[in-house]
C-alpha cells in the first residue's frame, strides 16, 4: 500500500531531522542501529524515509534529540 503524498513529505522531514540530529551529536548509524536494534540499512532507510519509523523507536530517538539524561545519547 503506497503512502499518501502528505504522510510521505513528513516522513522526508523526519527522516532529515534524524541524521541531522544524529550527525550533530556525532552518532554513526550502526550506533543509532544498535540503540535501536536494527540494522544500519533500516536506519539509513528511515533517514531517508524509504520505511516508516515504528513507534517503539520513538524513545530512543527522543533520547537522541535531549542528548540523553547523561549529556550522551543512547547511555
Amino acid at each position: 500500500m503506497a503512502i499518501p503524498t502528505d504522510e510521505h513529505a513528513f516522513l522526508v522531514q523526519l527522516g532529515a531531522h534524524i541524521a541531522e540530529q544524529r550527525k550533530t551529536q556525532e552518532i554513526t548509524q550502526i550506533q543509532m542501529a544498535e540503540a535501536l536494534g536494527v540494522s544500519q540499512q533500516t536506519v539509513n532507510s528511515y533517514e531517508v524515509a524509504r520505511r516508516q519509523i515504528p513507534v517503539s523507536a520513538l524513545p530512543v530517538l527522543a533520547k537522541l534529540k535531549k542528548g540523553g539524561q547523561s549529556g550522551r545519547p543512547f547511555h
